[in-house]
């Protein structure tokens, strides 16, 4: 059996949500990237990753960037949570 586990980044919380909804769904484990340690990458196949869309990139994503040798051979999947506010003219 394949295993999976969902990792998260969020500043005000909108991240948690949908990882933990993604979690739920998969039936994974859910963990916040403050408290994942790398060396848990060896235990998962399937990696899903979320962050908030903050100054053109994803918050948090140094931990996959950093530890792409780690994640060879895994299936990667990442989600971006991000809001446009957009002002009435």
């Amino acid at each position: 059996m394949e295993k999976t586990v969902v990792i998260f980044k969020t500043k005000y919380g909108a991240t948690e949500k949908y990882a933990r909804w993604i979690g739920e769904e998969l039936e994974c484990p859910v963990i916040s990237a403050d408290d994942f340690n790398k060396r848990d990458f060896e235990k998962y196949d399937n990696i899903v990753f979320g962050g908030g869309v903050h100054a053109g990139g994803i918050t948090g994503f140094e931990l996959i960037r950093k530890n792409m040798r780690r994640l060879a051979g895994k299936k990667l999947i990442i989600f971006a949570v991000g809001l446009n506010v957009m002002q009435a003219e």
